[in-house]
């Protein structure tokens, strides 16, 4: 009779059986091993000591399978007995290497904040660790019913509200989720399936994602849903109600995420836990009015009436209902009634006295906004961050005050720390721009693979990279990467757009132009438009053109007026329009006409902008009339818009006294802490006049690295160069700028410059 084979006892004993058995059950236990940890926010390591443990001891487990216990007595019993043993122990050894992170999962910290009134705090937040990211999307009407669709947005704001009640839990709700809906070419408020809502919850940086759908008649609401596990799309908790209030239907599936969750780890007098209808209004016909708003605004920003008409009504349906008045407040203010707007935010700052701390900063921020009290609202701001460090708000309001104030590395510092608790990815690009501007192109390019990495797109990094091309110098390559792109891709005028800007950057208009001209001919939608007149306007204004690009300038506005609130796009253009006018003889027309159109948006802060009008002509070599008594009168009004305003006006006053060498100490300093708040081309021509040619040469070479046929740049250069008594050299880097201004303004004041240059150098304008 053979001798069975090693394989043949191994089934006879039912060895592979209960070896199968052995793994099932310890991975059913293992599963729920990770719920139980989860669930109630414990240590990673007892799951990892149970894993290995578990996997460590197949040998001994199949050693006992096989001998059906402890080997019996006989030829080997003590080896295969100590084989058992040593492989417990063994087993047992190695969870001593596993490291117990259960020191770093404190559930939450103190923290001491200073708040808005200057008031020192100590408050208890949330750690890092225990923070839930949720996205809330739109429910879904299973019937598609338009008169009664406006649920699915109110459902959405209210159920996020009720959950943003635990400060450790964040919420991207409808609104917030609407800038994703283009990255996968999906419509505003439709009907999106589950794969495209987990890639849109995935690129919002949240753990988990709700889908819901809903059915609303006047004594029945009904919601059945899920929330899923973003990483793998898995659901985690049915949800479900079917009652006679909406409210209470969210109240109702509040719970049972809830449920799902780990235990709130704050308990104190600020945390609330308010039922929905305390949160916007328990009024149906508001909340209804507020839903449509929103939808009205998120569909089309720039058409303002249509919302306005909806939040209106809201309000007249609840008075108190502060979320309603603040809407209202903030769309009236787009359509420039600032008075009205003040008022009504007023109002709505005090009725949300009743909400969750978490919702009253951004009343509080606005209405400090609105009345110009600025450093409040930056301190208001640094309050929010320090309470709720994982909300990206805060960081986004500050990160622009703290490059300011405090230099580049400030601003680093604040979005690195945005990038460990809040939207990386928003940080990361955040931190991709300042790391370029700063000349720290390492970091940039390890930003570049972060970003790869973690939000993958093969056309977004080849693009960053573009850039990064540019910025150190190689514009030939970053020219290749996108034409490369371009013709891969021929209908994405993004790229086409790119390139148009870098060509501008580098003082190649005439590329550009030919590269907008040819995207207005192909431009198929508003975005692409857009772009272009936008590129078209510098065109013009860096070639000299004032008018032109004036006159463009106020057509674009027109155009983007659909897109954006008129009051918002004014200002946000006004600072480009005196900057252009600025380059004129005299400017004085084209700045009472730019008053003239901001006057109805923000006739209060007028005189602020006549101020800013008048440095900026300083700053760019004019000396009007009585600028020292002109600057003197504006001190106390700059002085009321923060340190950077205050000491441009002192910057404006030492350069009207020509009192060079100190405005270049204060320059110097500014550079060395990384806190520009001047245009390259003053640096240089501050340096130059306090007699810093060495200085002034340095920085002007930094720039034309990047910006190698910038005419202004080139005009400071023959300026440098002719001070220095270095005639012959001058000469074709004012040839250069003189080609780039052939088609300038008459008045336009550098080109005068130039000629007056040309003249003394014997050169011809056309030759």
């Amino acid at each position: 009779m053979d001798t069975p084979s090693l394989f043949q006892k191994l089934w006879s004993r039912k060895v592979p059986q209960y070896l199968g058995t052995y793994l099932a059950v310890g991975f059913g236990f293992l599963q729920f091993l990770e719920f139980i940890s989860r669930r109630f926010d414990l240590s990673d390591f007892w799951v990892d000591a149970y894993l290995l443990l578990w996997l460590c001891l197949l040998p001994a487990v199949s050693l006992l399978i096989y001998y059906r216990g402890l080997p019996q007595g006989g030829k080997g019993k003590h080896w295969k007995t100590g084989m058992i043993i040593v492989n417990v122990v063994l087993g047992l050894l190695l969870l001593a290497f596993i490291p117990d992170h259960s020191d770093s999962l404190v559930a939450t910290e103190t923290v001491t904040a200073i708040d808005e009134a200057g008031t020192p705090t100590q408050r208890t937040i949330p750690s890092a660790t225990t923070v839930q990211r949720i996205a809330v999307f739109e429910f879904l009407n299973d019937k598609d019913d338009e008169a009664s669709g406006w649920w699915g947005t109110a459902y959405s704001l209210l159920l996020t509200d009720i959950l943003h009640q635990r400060p450790e839990i964040l919420v991207k709700n409808v609104r917030s989720l609407n800038r994703y809906y283009s990255l996968y070419e999906v419509p505003l408020f439709s009907r999106i399936n589950l794969a495209t809502q987990r890639k849109i919850a995935e690129r919002a940086n949240t753990d988990y994602f709700v889908r819901a759908e809903y059915k609303a008649s006047e004594d029945n609401y009904e919601i059945s849903g899920s929330l899923y596990r973003t990483s793998d799309g898995k659901e985690v908790k049915h949800l479900g109600t079917a009652t006679d209030d909406p409210f209470v239907a969210i109240d109702n599936i509040k719970d049972q995420i809830f449920d799902f969750l780990p235990p709130p780890v704050v308990s104190d007098d600020v945390v609330t836990n308010l039922p929905a209808s305390a949160l916007i209004t328990d009024n149906v016909r508001a909340l209804e009015f507020f839903a449509k708003g929103n939808i009205a605004f998120s569909t089309n920003p720039g058409d303002l009436p249509p919302s306005v008409a909806h939040f209106r009504k809201s309000v007249e349906a609840d008075p108190s209902c502060a979320p309603c008045l603040y809407e209202l407040a903030d769309k009236l203010y787009g359509l420039g009634k600032t008075d009205s707007a003040l008022t009504m935010i007023t109002k709505a700052t005090k009725l949300a006295e009743v909400l969750p701390e978490r919702e009253q900063f951004g009343y509080k921020r606005v209405l400090l906004n609105i009345s110009g009290q600025y450093e409040n609202s930056i301190r208001l701001t640094e309050y929010a961050n320090k309470l709720y460090p994982y909300e990206y708000w805060p960081y986004s309001g500050l990160v622009g005050y703290c490059e300011t104030n405090y230099g580049v590395d400030s601003a680093i510092v604040l979005m690195n720390k945005a990038a460990m608790l809040s939207d990386r990815e928003a940080a990361l690009n955040k931190l991709y721009g300042l790391y370029m501007k700063s000349d720290q192109f390492e970091e940039a390019e390890e930003v570049i693979r972060q970003l790869d990495e973690k939000y993958a797109n093969k056309e977004e990094t080849q693009r960053r990279y573009a850039g990064y091309y540019f910025r150190t110098g190689q514009m030939d390559k970053a020219r290749s990467v996108l034409q490369d792109m371009m013709a891969t891709d021929p209908t994405n005028l993004e790229l086409s757009t790119q390139l148009a800007e870098m060509e501008i950057n580098a003082g190649y208009y005439e590329n550009a132009g030919r590269i907008i001209k040819d995207v207005f001919k192909r431009a198929t939608n508003r975005a692409d438009s857009t772009q272009a007149w936008n590129y078209r306007v510098r065109i013009s204004a860096n070639s000299g053109r004032i008018r032109d690009a004036l006159n463009d300038l106020e057509a674009y506005e027109k155009f983007i007026s659909q897109e954006a609130p008129v009051n918002v796009i004014l200002l946000q253009d006004y600072n480009t329009k005196m900057d252009y006018a600025s380059r004129l003889e005299d400017p004085d027309p084209f700045i009472e006409r730019i008053n003239r159109q901001i006057a109805p948006y923000r006739s209060e802060y007028l005189e602020a902008y006549e101020c800013y009008a008048l440095i900026l002509r300083v700053m760019r070599g004019g000396k009007p009339d009585g600028v020292e008594d002109a600057l003197a009168s504006c001190h106390d009004l700059l002085a009321g818009m923060g340190n950077s305003a205050v000491e441009l006006e002192h910057i404006a006053n030492l350069i009207a006294e020509e009192n060079y060498s100190a405005v270049a100490d204060m320059i110097d300093n500014r550079l060395e802490n990384g806190t520009e708040i001047l245009q390259p081309e003053v640096y240089i021509r501050i340096q130059r006049l306090a007699g810093r040619m060495d200085r002034a040469g340095e920085l002007l070479d930094a720039q034309l690295r990047v910006m190698p046929n910038d005419p202004g740049l080139l005009l400071e250069k023959v300026k440098l160069l002719v001070a220095q008594a270095n005639m012959e050299e001058a000469k074709a880097p004012l040839q250069s700028v003189l080609s780039t201004w052939k088609d300038a303004d008459e008045d336009f004041y550098p080109l005068q410059e130039a000629k007056t240059l040309a003249e003394k150098l014997n050169l011809s304008p056309a030759s």
